[in-house]
């Protein structure tokens, strides 16, 4: 089915400073109190990014792209219409400089919605959250859930307690699994989510991360 389950833990010495999570409202997030990770509870610099400008190669493209689910001109505070050259470029610099961005650090991308590729800048405004960082390859499992862990993990995107990795454990195979993959298989999954999310769990640090 389509979750993935991965045991991640909470760190002060991240390998990667994008990896964290916000404090803000973490009682809707995770069954286990903040109190309870509180010694890695930081101050985390990040970039918040709210303004963003797009261009898009014509009108007619523009009228497609308005009409798909993917694409919302209201999220953009300018949506420019042109071939990406330097006559367009000059115009989009100049409105930069015209809204006060110049100076803020830019995210670029190309998007693609219903076939249609246009260009994306957002502008980051640096902010400081309360936070914190986390590994997130300590164990994964994409496949080999029973529906038991459908219906028992859907309250909360982490849990924290040993029982929930318990549980989560107790759910790995199943009939299905059994009669299309074979007692062997299911072994090896049960074996792997054992080393890598029971044995290696630690309270207050480890948390169980369910995502579609």
């Amino acid at each position: 089915m389509g979750l993935d389950v991965t045991h991640i833990q909470l760190t002060l010495t991240p390998e990667n400073k994008d990896d964290f999570f916000s404090i803000e409202d973490w009682q809707l997030v995770c069954n286990v109190a903040l109190e309870h990770y509180a010694k890695y509870i930081t101050t985390i610099d990040f970039f918040e990014f709210e303004d963003s400008i797009a261009l898009v190669e014509n009108e007619t493209q523009y009228k497609s792209l308005k009409k798909t689910k993917g694409f919302n001109e209201n999220h953009y505070i300018k949506v420019f219409i042109g071939e990406l050259n330097d006559a367009t470029l000059d115009g989009i610099n100049e409105f930069i400089v015209g809204q006060g961005l110049e100076n803020l650090i830019t995210s670029q991308m190309k998007c693609n919605h219903d076939g249609i590729t246009y260009h994306r800048m957002a502008f980051g405004t640096p902010i400081k959250v309360q936070g914190m960082y986390f590994i997130d390859n300590i164990g994964e499992r994409n496949k080999g859930m029973s529906n038991q862990f459908y219906d028992s993990f859907k309250g909360y995107f982490l849990w924290g307690n040993k029982e929930d990795f318990e549980l989560a454990y107790a759910c790995v195979g199943g009939e299905w699994y059994l009669e299309n993959w074979g007692q062997e298989a299911v072994d090896e999954m049960k074996q792997n989510f054992k080393e890598n999310f029971i044995d290696k769990f630690e309270f207050g640090k480890s948390l169980l991360c369910v995502s579609t």
